[in-house]
């Protein structure tokens, strides 16, 4: 690999394998007429150097990169994927155990003896120097061919060896995937319980995001989709305002990002909506068809059959429609992680002890909205934002944006620098290059 290109120490130190993807996918990603990569082939070379690099050895992010990238081959390109982790386990022998385990899931009914050799192996270790990440994937093998009761036993085992040692997130991870029932209902009791904690609303509550929780089962959301002819209706018709992208691709890419953060709390599934038949519910109940909240009440009234579950399968058609793969259309290493141009500027009243007005980018982060209105508030130091029974605090506000908050005329926050203040939105209107600039007005 002599005139391969130096890969930058950013990826090193330790190996980070989400940015190690979302970087090499954002280089080569291009897709064709046909949705497929068109760079795929090296996207994966260089992720595999990456693998192979020197800077990687001892880095226990190996074997999450490698699980990763083996997870966008196909099912006719199985082969290629147990060639490429065996040559990741020749350089990487320290990790024989993860990786020999990973690759041997992708063998079907060969990898069965591998499994077993390593288990074998493994066992005549002190506990302490067995690699947990060997249960990540054995326990659901087995039971893939045909071994639940073994995988279940096998599941047992990792994730009491996992406590014993103090690592009570992996025990959990072992959990998560074993086919023991216990453990899949010990899994939904914690999800429910962090339901409980983080979404204390009582029956259904629409969001700024355009994702709805169900009433009586909050552990549930569904989020209103437009596919490509309804979206470009929306646009020409006036019925999405500037918030919204112009590109139906950044638009996917936007709701990728609020399926995927909405999974963390629970069942997600998305449905495709028709305007047409928004309108007419706008009609029958009185409504604004322009507004978010009109969309979510209509969604609400769709029949669960109607609903695609997010994710999908990792060789099934994505929940946008395209009819291409998952992990080669919205899936896709990175693609949600591209920035969204901003088309649309918010006006903002700020309520307080003395009330004003500025005017921001409509995805301005929460960082540099607390700026211009802390310029004006006088106050400085620690400050927060809220709304319903959330709080966003300024450790959080650098990876939070306006939209996540309110992103239409009438929705409001509040905003806390030692003052408390209520932010509503007054309106939202098209970007105006030569006066984008957040200040007070």
């Amino acid at each position: 690999m002599e005139n391969e290109p130096m890969l930058p120490d950013m990826f090193f130190h330790p190996l980070k394998p989400a940015q190690v993807l979302d970087a090499v996918y954002e280089q080569f990603g291009e897709l064709d007429e046909s949705g497929e990569v068109t760079n795929e082939s090296a996207a994966r070379e260089t992720v595999l150097q990456v693998l192979l690099d020197p800077r990687s050895q001892g880095d226990p992010g190996v074997f999450e990169l490698a699980w990763e990238l083996v997870e966008l081959y196909d099912d006719d390109e199985l082969d290629d994927a147990v060639e490429l982790l065996s040559e990741v386990l020749n350089a990487h022998p320290d990790q024989r155990f993860a990786l020999g385990a990973l690759r041997a899931a992708y063998r079907d009914a060969e990898g069965l003896a591998e499994m077993e050799s390593l288990h074998r192996d493994m066992s005549l270790l002190l506990p302490e120097r067995r690699d947990i990440r060997f249960y990540y994937l054995a326990p659901a093998f087995l039971a893939e061919q045909g071994q639940t009761d073994r995988g279940a036993l096998l599941a047992r085992q990792g994730a009491a060896l996992a406590r014993s040692l103090g690592l009570e997130e992996e025990a959990e991870r072992i959990e998560e995937r074993s086919p023991d029932p216990e453990h899949r209902q010990a899994s939904s009791a914690r999800l429910g319980s962090a339901m409980e904690e983080l979404l204390s609303a009582a029956g259904a509550a629409a969001t700024p995001s355009g994702k709805r929780a169900l009433g009586g089962v909050r552990s549930r959301f569904r989020m209103a989709y437009l596919p490509p002819r309804e979206y470009a209706k929306g646009l020409a018709e006036g019925l999405l305002d500037a918030t919204f992208p112009l590109d139906h691709e950044d638009y996917r890419r936007e709701l990728e990002a609020s399926l995927h953060d909405s999974a963390e709390l629970g069942k997600v599934s998305v449905v495709a909506i028709d305007l047409a038949e928004v309108d007419a519910f706008a009609k029958r109940t009185g409504r604004d068809p322009r507004r978010r909240s009109t969309r979510l009440a209509y969604l609400s009234t769709l029949p669960d059959r109607d609903a695609i579950s997010w994710p999908p399968e990792r060789n099934t058609p994505c929940w946008c429609t395209s009819q291409r793969k998952y992990k080669k259309c919205c899936g896709r290493p990175g693609f949600r992680d591209q920035p969204v141009p901003d088309r649309g500027r918010a006006i903002l009243r700020v309520d307080g002890p003395q009330p004003f007005r500025v005017q921001v980018p409509s995805r301005i982060r929460l960082d540099r909205l607390h700026a211009v209105i802390d310029a004006d508030a006088g106050a400085g130091g620690h400050y927060s934002f809220s709304i319903q029974d959330g709080e966003i605090d300024a450790d959080q506000a650098p990876h939070a944006t306006l939209t996540q908050l309110a992103s239409e005329p009438g929705q409001s926050f509040g905003y806390h620098n030692g003052r408390d203040h209520r932010v509503t939105v007054e309106e939202i209107v098209p970007v105006d290059p030569a006066d984008n600039e957040p200040r007070v007005i």
